[in-house]
């Protein structure tokens, strides 16, 4: 079962939701996108993501971003992962 349909037949009410954005760096280089703006598409999809358990009364939802090792990776990368976080939270604050 695929999770979108298996998300359609769960009651979400009062569930505790985590969600886990990998392989953005994979993605951009297999197809030739730049990583910033890999991150972005990713954040517009985690938008659209929260949306939808918000509506569904989910009522925590928890996004790891970012762990130890990630920071430290080459600083464009985390300076690319942090502008669009602040892109994400600017943007979504600005809609609720």
């Amino acid at each position: 079962m695929k999770t979108t349909e298996w998300i359609k037949q769960t009651e979400l009410t009062g569930l505790h939701v985590g969600i886990i954005p990998d392989g953005m760096r994979r993605w951009a280089k297999e197809n030739n996108t730049e990583l910033l703006d890999t991150y972005l598409f990713a954040c517009r999809k985690l938008e659209t993501t929260i949306n939808f358990f918000l509506e569904n009364q989910v009522e925590i939802i928890s996004v790891f971003l970012l762990s130890a090792d990630n920071l430290k990776r080459d600083s464009f990368e985390v300076k690319c992962v942090v502008d669009s976080l602040c892109f994400f939270l600017m943007r979504y604050y600005q809609i609720y």
